[in-house]
């Protein structure tokens, strides 16, 4: 399996869609975790436990290089969704940022022609 992808494979036993995760993530010190402390950002003492985790975790900085290449949401690598734009910006000064060539959901749906674009009101 890639080892930076999250890939969708149909499961036939389950008759449903699987998520499979790169390997590092197995040794993650968050695996096994509730995600509620890393997808709740307005609540600091969640986004504190999450760091906790993250500061002590081995594959720490994989997990925020894979949350900056494919543009998660929570708290990934130690960092914020917030705290990874600035760091995005700093590795874009430092000419270190490597941008994904994987688009967004929403808009490969938009260049395939799935989604059309929305009327305007007209104004007058």
């Amino acid at each position: 399996m890639s080892e930076n992808r999250i890939i969708d494979v149909w499961s036939e036993s389950k008759n449903v869609f699987e998520l499979l995760r790169p390997d590092w993530q197995q040794h993650g010190t968050c695996r096994g975790e509730g995600t509620d402390i890393f997808f709740h950002e307005r609540y600091l003492h969640a986004v504190r436990e999450a760091k906790k985790l993250c500061d002590i975790c081995v594959v720490r900085q994989k997990c925020l290089d894979f949350a900056i290449k494919y543009d998660s949401v929570g708290v990934w690598g130690g960092l914020t969704t917030v705290e990874r734009r600035i760091e995005i910006r700093r590795r874009r000064r430092d000419g270190t940022y490597v941008k994904s060539t994987t688009k967004k959901r929403y808009a490969s749906r938009i260049a395939g022609g799935e989604v059309l674009p929305r009327p305007r009101p007209s104004k007058g």
